[in-house]
């Protein structure tokens, strides 16, 4: 059967648009409406792009590689052939390959970027004055439709650079799409327009927060501080600072008295449960989230606490209340996600698992709505993670020197906290936190292209390095964890710049992790764990690049497998221990007896001794979970490697 035919009265043209609007849904039929394209007009550009688009959707890498790879010869500047070749080449496992084409797809971007400056902005300015106000964007912005603010402000922007009202629209419009790096641009330079601007300057300084940098975020803070800006939620992003930072004491002292001071905003209380429960106090967390809801019952951060740290302590009134609560239409959107999964928590804690996970999936639903994560764009990274490690198995390792770094990668839920409170239990080991520092250099390191270091730039970066994780380092032993999961992106870089550091993969069945990540809602980041089929092939692209990683660097990383883990703790615990070059020590087996700030979702699990309960629990929910085995495809029976 040869498929449908094109038709009649349909030109080319017509049926290729109709293709590409398939693509994205049902890429099979994209492909068959291409080809009948092809019978016609062989040559045709565009029907070549979308045989070879569909065939990577459809899992036919080869075939998708010898379409993209004609195309990519014949119009070498076409910035869409480019891209799907490069993750084709990705797919198949040719990094170096992937990794010139992305070389190629940078520049070809950043051609455009200034074309664009060129050649569109007359035509924008034009546009501008027939339509697209500041009032315009506002509303689109408060009706929640983001994206479709952006052109209107971004028209505004040209027309008037320093329109502070636009920039402010903009940097709302940015951040409900999670583009926090084009925020931060966007407010540097607002804030260099207006300094001294108590809300330019605490929006600022929660990008900058939300980026990971709460020192920055600090220091743009003190000036509004000591001139004795009264605004509590200034206070409020001092204290999240203080407690992204490590000041955990701190920052419990400080939300302690803001709350007294402030008694209207619950916020203070919510964050002072958070500190509390990194501390060890979930008792006083549960009591804190208990006086935020006393001040604002619809506070949907404080019942989603609640629920995440003593979900047995919500009631069955509190049920009622919380979907009363999400039965009005009114409620506002980012409460809504935090009731569904609290709610879901609750339910789940119930053992009602169908009417938990409806719960969880609504919630995960807005959630991923609100933000703009790419798979795509994860696993062009992947592919380029992999093609620096492969320049890292070429790179002269030069002398080890200096404290020695444990870094900790994977999967969140899949069991790091563990490893990192048995490593830290042992008398020469200090534990930190998931510090993003190897994450931002990577990012400064590469953002031109992916030219390995020369010697005197890794000692460099060494230095940074230790200089910025100094301060989570206050034992000062030989030894420290760096618990950041999305390092394992960053294997190639930590080999050429700390060839002393040490990496442990911690793997968890997939279904077990995918699942864990599904049903926990992130403060930040995790953006893939929002919808199964992007947590699926999350999953696979980082199962290829460790399975590549472990050829290109044998013996590089230790895994430690947590279903082993569970099964052996001791067996495991010196395995490790072994790996990092540590004498065996008892301590390890008593982990839970530290008494050590936990900063992650999981300080409960750490502070218990290993339990089994978790292993299988992903099962009661096995039933809903079919687009993630889906999506995982081979690596639901290969996960466990070599």
């Amino acid at each position: 059967m040869s498929g449908p035919r094109r038709p009649t009265g349909v030109s080319p043209a017509q049926a290729l648009d109709k293709a590409l609007s398939l693509l994205p849904s049902n890429a099979a039929l994209a492909e068959r409406q291409a080809n009948e394209v092809l019978r016609v007009l062989p040559d045709d550009a565009r029907a070549i792009f979308i045989v070879g688009a569909a065939r990577r959707r459809q899992g036919d890498l080869e075939g998708a590689r010898r379409q993209l790879e004609r195309l990519a010869g014949a119009l070498p500047d076409w910035l869409p052939a480019q891209q799907e070749l490069a993750l084709a080449l990705a797919g198949l496992g040719e990094h170096a390959g992937a990794l010139a084409t992305l070389r190629r797809v940078e520049a070809l971007q950043r051609a455009a970027a200034q074309d664009w400056q060129r050649s569109v902005e007359p035509a924008l300015l034009a546009e501008t004055a027939a339509g697209g106000s500041v009032a315009e964007a506002a509303a689109l912005v408060r009706a929640g439709l983001m994206r479709e603010a952006l052109p209107v402000l971004q028209r505004c922007l040209l027309e008037r650079e320093d329109d502070l009202a636009a920039m402010r629209l903009l940097v709302d419009a940015l951040l409900g799409l999670n583009q926090r790096q084009a925020a931060e641009i966007v407010l540097e330079r607002a804030v260099a327009l207006r300094p001294g601007d108590a809300e330019l300057g605490h929006a600022y300084a929660y990008v900058l927060y939300q980026m990971g940098k709460p020192r920055e975020a600090l220091a743009q803070l003190e000036p509004l501080l000591s001139a004795g800006a009264a605004d509590p939620k200034l206070h409020l992003l001092q204290t999240l600072c203080l407690l992204l930072d490590g000041d955990y004491q701190g920052a419990a002292d400080l939300a302690r008295a803001k709350s007294v001071e402030h008694p209207d905003q619950p916020q203070f209380a919510v964050c002072l449960g958070q500190t509390l429960r990194i501390l060890g106090d979930a008792a006083g967390a549960a009591a804190a989230f208990r006086g935020a809801l006393t001040v604002r019952p619809d506070l949907g951060e404080a019942w989603w606490c609640l629920a995440d740290i003593r979900a047995e302590e919500l009631t069955a009134n509190d049920l009622a209340r919380l979907r009363g609560y999400l039965a009005d239409p009114a409620l506002d959107a980012q409460a809504r996600i935090f009731m569904h999964y609290a709610l879901g928590r609750a339910l789940e804690n119930r053992k009602q698992w169908a009417n938990s996970f409806m719960q969880y999936r609504d919630g995960a639903r807005l959630q991923h709505g609100r933000i703009a994560y790419d798979a795509d764009r994860n696993t062009a990274q992947t592919a380029a993670s992999a093609a620096i490690a492969s320049l890292a198995a070429g790179c002269e390792a030069g002398q080890p020197d200096g404290p020695v770094p444990v870094f900790i990668v994977g999967l969140p839920r899949s069991g790091s906290t563990l490893v990192e409170q048995i490593l830290a239990s042992h008398p020469e080991v200090e534990a930190t936190a998931e510090l993003p520092y190897m994450v931002l250099l990577a990012a400064r390191l590469w953002q031109g292209g992916h030219e390995v270091p020369d010697l005197a730039q890794r000692r460099s970066l060494s230095a940074e390095y230790m200089a910025l994780t100094a301060r989570h380092r206050p034992l000062g032993r030989r030894f420290f964890c760096d618990k950041m999961p999305q390092n394992f992106h960053n294997i190639g870089l930590i080999r050429m710049i700390l060839p002393q550091a040490r990496i442990i993969d911690v793997r968890r069945h997939p279904m077990a992790a995918g699942f864990g990540n599904f049903k926990q809602l992130y403060s930040h980041g995790q953006d893939f764990s929002y919808a199964l089929t992007d947590l699926g092939r999350y999953y696979r692209d980082y199962l290829m690049l460790m399975e590549h990683v472990d050829r290109v660097l044998p013996g590089c990383v230790h895994r430690v497998i947590y279903e082993d883990l569970v099964d052996d703790t001791e067996g495991a615990a010196r395995r490790m221990l072994d790996f990092c070059g540590l004498p065996f020590d008892p301590a390890c087996l008593r982990h839970w007896e530290g008494g050590r700030p936990v900063p992650t979702y999981s300080a409960e699990q750490a502070r218990r001794p290993v339990y089994r309960d978790a292993l299988d629990h992903w099962r009661n929910y096995e039933a809903w979970l079919d687009p993630l085995k889906a999506a995982l495809g081979s690596a639901l029976y290969s996960w466990r490697g070599g």
